[in-house]
């Protein structure tokens, strides 16, 4: 019960047809002894799609011409609509109308009680889902044990859009899309043990968001993924893994909870991590970092990871590990000190935090500005080639730990301070070999 109370409507059985035809549906709610309506939905009545019900497996609608999209919740007493939607075991495609093109957009709102539910093995392959909500108390969208969406390159077929004071819920599915999360301020999110393909992925601002054991990648021939937590959201995450061939990457503060992957090998840095230059905040990764591109890596800003960090190529314009460059420019001259954004480069800091080892691995040598190590627990971060810190390196706690590599000039370079704080320490080792007890 939730306290509300709405105008009254009737329960409609979609039994196959057009959407405006009444023979259609027919009602599920009737009093024993009365003889059920059949009659085109209005903004009143609740509608039910279930293949074990009705024995129609799929279902196909187009939006009106003039209003190009269907209304649940809304007040509307034009056009395709509903009060509610219920969608069981059923194949659905929401169209615009004619052949090609986008797919047809589904306007949820709540206040007057209105709600869809995606259940037992539901697929809606085409409808772009526009959450604008209205009751707190009631969630607009909730797909469950289901699918959703078909990444197309040509034609948004499926996206889903939270706004500002709506909210969406996602349990055991695969969905596909454009995009999912809010653009604005605020909203809802919950996924738990979902796959997300996209290309964009993004938290609004001051939302309250959840996602555990999720995958998010990208795929049907889309080469690039935005993936953002918005300033002030309220983001929990647990097992979550990213994988984008190139990845455009923040959390504005937020920890994420998982690993991030980008497998490009052509043309294109790896991954850009970006920061607002109004407010810099930390990208935080508790996980593992892994990155191919051959152009390098983008990094604004100040980056936090707390397991691996992997490049995997060798970046191109780089020949040895003499000559490092940052932002085009020889390391040791760009110095990481005083160097202000407006000359197209930003001081980057990366901490390795958390109480586990960390391994940083780049083919020739690894450049930062700031270099800090703070793990506790006496846990390391080992160096497998070259270190560059053109700023400063910290160790606040734990230690860094340099293995012995007679192939290149210099293991650790730092050309400002280097600060070792109590409980932290440079592990030196003169030989790899471990010789016998």
């Amino acid at each position: 019960m939730l306290g509300n109370t709405y105008a009254q409507g009737i329960t409609l059985l979609y039994k196959g047809g057009d959407w405006n035809d009444a023979s259609s549906w027919i009602q599920l709610d009737a009093a024993v002894g009365d003889v059920p309506v059949q009659k085109v939905p209005i903004e009143l009545d609740d509608v039910v799609f279930n293949k074990s019900l009705s024995g129609i497996s799929s279902a196909y609608f187009y939006a009106d011409q003039s209003i190009r999209g269907f209304t649940v919740g809304g007040s509307g007493t034009t056009g395709i609509r509903c009060r509610s939607m219920h969608i069981s075991n059923t194949e659905v495609y929401f169209e615009q109308p004619g052949a090609a093109g986008d797919a047809g957009t589904i306007n949820v709102y709540t206040s007057s009680g209105g709600f869809v539910l995606i259940d037992s093995g539901s697929n809606v392959v085409h409808g772009l889902f526009d959450l604008h909500g209205g009751n707190p108390a009631i969630t607009d969208l909730v797909i469950v044990d289901s699918k959703y969406g078909k990444l197309f390159t040509h034609a948004m077929w499926s996206s889903i859009e939270v706004g500002s004071i709506a909210k969406a819920r996602f349990v055991n599915s695969e969905l596909q899309g454009w995009f999912f999360g809010g653009n604005g301020n605020g909203g809802e999110f919950y996924a738990d043990n979902c796959s997300f393909m996209t290309p964009g992925f993004r938290m609004a601002e001051n939302s309250t968001d959840t996602v555990l054991n999720c995958n998010i990648f990208i795929g049907a021939n889309f080469v690039s993924m935005n993936f953002s937590v918005g300033l002030n959201a309220h983001f929990i995450s647990s097992n979550v893994n990213i994988t984008s061939a190139v990845l455009n990457f923040t959390t504005s503060g937020a920890q994420l909870n998982g690993n991030v992957t980008t497998s490009f090998q052509y043309g294109d840095p790896g991954i850009i991590i970006g920061q607002d230059p109004a407010h810099p905040l930390p990208n935080i990764i508790n996980g593992n970092l892994t990155i191919a591109g051959d152009d390098g890596v983008n990094i604004q800003g100040e980056l936090k990871v707390s397991g691996d960090l992997f490049y995997t190529n060798v970046p191109r314009g780089i020949p040895d590990t003499t000559n490092v460059y940052v932002n085009d420019q020889k390391i040791f001259r760009v110095g990481g000190i005083g160097i202000p954004c407006g000359q197209n480069f930003c001081p980057t800091n990366i901490e390795f935090f958390g109480n586990t080892n960390s391994n940083i691995y780049w083919p020739i040598g690894f450049p930062v500005d700031t270099l800090v190590i703070n793990k506790s627990g006496c846990a390391k971060v080992t160096v497998t080639n070259s270190l560059y810190a053109s700023g400063a390196a910290k160790i606040l706690q734990g230690q860094l730990v340099l293995k012995p590599n007679d192939t290149i000039p210099y293991k650790f370079v730092c050309a400002g301070d280097l600060d070792i704080m109590e409980g932290g320490g440079i592990f030196l080792s003169k030989m790899n070999t471990v010789l016998p007890a």
